[in-house]
């Protein structure tokens, strides 16, 4: 019964790692960046049975911001989470976190228990929007790539205006990181100024997704893999 406990501790805590790491790395970055919220709204009723669950079923094991949970999850999803102990997914993100964990080349344990535990901790939207820049999409819109004569940076960036937009970064080869000019391009230029890059359905501003604006799905040639990630797909609805 110990080793079974001690296991299912050991399980948690990487799945939880993984995810916070994640989260670690990249908040830096997305900082500075603003929230959209979408709306949802708990009623007090539910705002306290969620603050019993914590305290009671979940022994207060995961610490929440219950004005971040109202942006990702809706009143359902909560009952579900009061209701079964776990916050609902769909098949296909429970399918794109089972892939993740297990392409995972650091830390290696069993995706089934990976799973269970990461239901009861994040609702869908939070591991969604986790699992997004990890990938293909979400590290370019992170970090950007090489343009087509390999010596600038086109990245997301904020402009004057603080609106995110694609820049074309040229920087200091002798002072890491000192940027000695930054050009916004034009939506439409975007793919003439970064290889492999093409719009999924029409000139838009990719760079919106760092806002949680999934209005503008692109697609990316990474060492010939056209395929849009499963997780953007399904953010992107296409």
């Amino acid at each position: 019964m110990l080793m079974k406990y001690s296991y299912n501790i050991l399980i948690l805590s990487l799945t939880i790692i993984i995810l916070i790491s994640l989260y670690i790395v990249l908040n830096p970055i997305l900082k500075e960046f603003v929230s959209v919220k979408e709306g949802f709204t708990w009623s007090s009723d539910l705002i306290q049975r969620f603050n019993i669950f914590q305290t009671t079923v979940n022994d207060n094991n995961n610490q929440y911001n219950i004005d971040i949970l109202q942006e990702q999850a809706s009143p359902e999803e909560v009952t579900q989470l009061l209701n079964s102990g776990y916050w609902p997914w769909s098949a296909a993100t429970k399918y794109q976190y089972q892939d993740a964990v297990w392409r995972n080349p650091i830390i290696k344990i069993n995706v089934s228990d990976a799973l269970d535990h990461a239901q009861k901790t994040y609702n869908e939207t939070a591991a969604k929007r986790v699992m997004s820049w990890n990938t293909k999409e979400g590290k370019f819109l992170l970090y950007g790539g090489k343009d087509r004569q390999n010596k600038n940076i086109i990245k997301c960036s904020s402009d004057e205006n603080n609106k995110s937009v694609m820049q074309k970064i040229r920087k200091d080869n002798y002072i890491d990181n000192y940027i000695v000019s930054a050009t916004t391009i034009q939506n439409n230029d975007i793919p003439n100024e970064m290889p492999g890059f093409s719009f999924a359905k029409g000139a838009c501003n990719p760079c919106v997704a760092l806002r949680n604006d999934y209005s503008c799905p692109f697609k990316l040639n990474v060492k010939g893999d056209t395929q849009v990630s499963p997780v953007w797909a399904g953010l992107w609805h296409i």
